[in-house]
């Protein structure tokens, strides 16, 4: 009898544990229960989808069958698409299609560029090779946003959304980005092009803006008319005319990036030397703000590889800081710090302000130094500290600008909005992912405001454990003291109960 019953109730709990488990995965309602609602769409996500005014197809192109390795991906994105379609209401409609269920399905897949995806498995101690499908798609009124395979899970949400927000977008704004063209009497390692060295951001960038690069040559006028925000390398190159215009779009309300160094570094020849002080410095110095004659090495820094003399080295770099937010580099004010990890600012110069509205933004460590006049750029001869400090190394400012140029006394300007950052070699160093991610969401920030780069990726899936706070920590003591009595309580009476019941049978 005690065994019947005892089956009879693990029958029971089996029964509905699989029907639980069937639900779960039958309907689309889940429960984030993280702190930080880490399963759940971010709030940038939701204020493009708010913005959304015709209805918006997302479509999920997946083989019914697929190696157990994929299984995890398809579950992933299939709960991010619900998770879409409960956040838009009546606004979007999530269809999964297996192209090889029909011939249709399979034509409408290759008109729109999909194609299946190889992947290996095991069988039966046999390598082989399958091809499935694992495509997506987004239809917006006649416009479209295609993904041949999933990006890797940890950016899935980030690439939707920033499909949809390219979509619903009528004009994405324009990024200007200025630098001196290579030529003589210009060091080439002050060029960047987008194509070549800056190819990794522009790729980025692209995903929701538009993005132009403007080459100055002396004498040459410099157009930024159409700019929706500017990014500057190279400044103390540009001339009187071409700083005139960058003030005038700073005064209309662009914002606009500086990437200015104090000290001329050329990579070929690893060596360094002070710039002089030039009419930019003199217009920062009218708005506040100074670049000093500076380079900052740190304790904590960026390992490179470089050529010894008995060949091939590793070793730390001081004069590559690397910023992280278990040192307090990131202000946690300043939007794109957001759970940042990690940046390497390399032949950065500190950032001193005379105006106190210019908001620190970035720091070294505690553990930091400085070279002036004479700088030693080999890392086998790197000097050490005679003491540790703490320097700034990048710098915002928003609010009201008084115009350096008298051609721009008329247009003073309440809502200008300006970053200054310490090295013009931050473009091409993205060996270091945080560096792209911080790229993205500043110019995010400026330009659009929307934080999509605050968005949960790959490059900021990792996290520090969340602090409990004292208040916090006596809750789940008090929970635990309660818990446990009542825990036993439940036991106990339970047990009087199958026993009574047992005892009530004999006696009948």
């Amino acid at each position: 009898m005690v065994i019947r019953r005892a089956l009879f109730l693990f029958l029971i709990v089996a029964v509905c544990a699989g029907l639980v488990g069937y639900l779960a995965q039958a309907l689309p309602i889940r429960v984030d229960m993280t702190h930080e609602k880490r399963f759940s769409l971010s709030q940038p996500s939701r204020e493009v989808l708010a913005k959304i005014q015709e209805p918006l197809s997302l479509k999920l192109y997946f083989s019914s069958k697929v190696p157990v390795r994929f299984e995890i991906v398809q579950q992933r994105a299939l709960d991010l698409a619900r998770a879409y379609e409960a956040a838009g209401g009546t606004k979007i409609k999530l269809v999964i299609i297996d192209p090889d269920e029909n011939e249709t399905s399979m034509n409408e897949a290759l008109a729109i560029g999909l194609k299946k995806t190889q992947a290996n498995i095991t069988e039966k101690a046999r390598l082989e090779v399958v091809e499935i499908w694992l495509g997506m798609a987004i239809f917006y009124e006649d416009q479209k946003e295609v993904f041949a395979t999933l990006p890797v899970p940890d950016n899935l949400e980030f690439e939707i959304t920033s499909a949809i927000h390219r979509l619903i977008q009528k004009e994405r704004p324009v990024l200007q980005m200025v630098g001196p063209a290579v030529a003589e009497a210009i060091k080439p390692n002050r060029s960047h092009d987008l194509d070549s060295d800056m190819l990794p951001l522009k790729t980025e960038l692209e995903k929701t803006l538009r993005v132009k690069q403007t080459l100055v040559f002396p004498g040459e006028p410099l157009d930024l008319s159409q700019a929706g925000g500017v990014l500057v390398w190279g400044l103390h190159v540009l001339d009187r005319s071409q700083l005139r215009s960058l003030e005038e779009a700073i005064l209309r309300g662009v914002p606009v990036i500086l990437l200015h160094s104090g000290v001329e570094v050329d990579t070929t020849q690893l060596r360094a030397f002070e710039i002089g002080t030039s009419e930019a410095d003199q217009m920062l110095a009218q708005y506040g703000v100074n670049v000093n004659r500076d380079l900052v090495a740190d304790s904590q820094c960026q390992t490179i590889k470089y050529q010894g003399p008995e060949g091939p080295l590793l070793r730390e770099y001081n004069l590559f800081p690397l910023l992280s937010q278990a040192m307090g580099s990131f202000v946690d004010t300043f939007p794109p710090n957001a759970d940042l990890q990690s940046l390497l600012l390399p032949w950065v110069s500190s950032v001193m302000a005379t105006n106190p509205d210019w908001e620190p933004i970035l720091f070294s460590s505690d553990q930091a130094w400085v070279q002036k006049r004479l700088f030693i750029l080999d890392p086998d001869k790197v000097p050490g500290p005679t003491s540790f400090d703490r320097f700034c190394l990048a710098r915002e400012y928003n609010g009201p600008l008084q115009p350096y140029f008298p051609e721009n006394t008329g247009l003073a300007s309440q809502n200008a909005h300006l970053v200054v950052i310490g090295t013009d070699h931050l473009l091409s160093q993205f060996q270091n992912p945080g560096n792209l991610l911080f790229m993205n969401r500043l110019v995010d920030y400026l330009l659009r405001g929307s934080q999509l780069g605050n968005i949960p990726r790959a490059e900021n899936s990792i996290r520090p454990i969340r602090e409990t706070t004292a208040a916090e920590r006596r809750n789940f003591q008090l929970i635990s003291v309660a818990l446990a009595p009542g825990l036993i309580l439940i036991w106990a009476l339970t047990r009087s109960f199958l026993r009574n019941r047992r005892n009530r049978k004999i006696a009948f």
